[in-house]
């Protein structure tokens, strides 16, 4: 048994790009059809089961070596009489690690906006060059006052056609120079909820599965 693989009873979670979710376990799989059942236990969210039917949709779920997997799939079938999906299952290459390190960190362009601790009232408006649920860095035309450790800001994160906002706080790690007169800047979050940060963590991992399909198909 490879360590990726899905068994009967695993328990998964899926998710589609609005953010809805439900958690439940595989209920058999078919491997004539390299497909499985998914029986829906606990709903994270009022969403009505046929809800994922022909939708993106994202599973997440630990393997056999403890660690935390996902990919990408569509909802072949629902089976009303038994409140059951039928998920494809992908080829093992499209499966991937999402606990290689500690937060996921993607590329990605999010707007931001940030404040200083020293003049709250000054806003820095940045796009992110990456992020994840452990910090962000940005690239900016101007060297950081470094002396400025503390920094606030709000992210504003898409969900689905939603746009969020995400408060926190956080500390200046670095501000590398680079070519062209410009300067990389790295924050940590020091303080942002958990329902926040777990929203950035989901959001990255969805960035870095479309990115690695992306690059499949080259």
């Amino acid at each position: 048994m490879r360590k990726t693989d899905l068994f009967k009873d695993q328990y998964l979670e899926i998710q589609d790009e609005e953010g809805k979710m439900i958690l439940g376990r595989i209920h058999a799989l078919e491997s004539r059809t390299n497909t499985f059942l998914f029986e829906s236990k606990l709903q994270k969210k009022a969403v009505p089961l046929s809800h994922f039917l022909d939708k993106l949709i994202f599973v997440y779920y630990t393997g056999s070596d403890q660690t935390k997997y996902q990919f990408t799939t569509n909802v072949i079938d629902f089976i009303e009489e038994s409140s059951m999906y039928r998920l494809s299952i992908p080829e093992e290459s499209a499966i991937m690690k999402v606990q290689n390190r500690e937060y996921v960190r993607v590329n990605t362009e999010l707007e931001c906006h940030l404040f200083s601790l020293i003049e709250p009232s000054d806003a820095k408006i940045i796009l992110t060059k990456d992020i994840s649920g452990g910090g962000l860095s940005y690239i900016s035309k101007v060297p950081l006052d470094l002396e400025e450790k503390e920094w606030s800001g709000v992210i504003y994160l898409f969900k689905g056609n939603d746009q969020v906002s995400i408060p926190f706080q956080a500390e200046v790690v670095y501000c590398e120079e680079l070519e062209l007169n410009q300067y990389k800047v790295a924050l940590k979050f020091s303080q942002i909820k958990e329902q926040h940060r777990s929203s950035i963590i989901k959001y990255a991992m969805k960035v870095e599965v479309k990115q690695a399909s992306g690059r499949a198909k080259v």
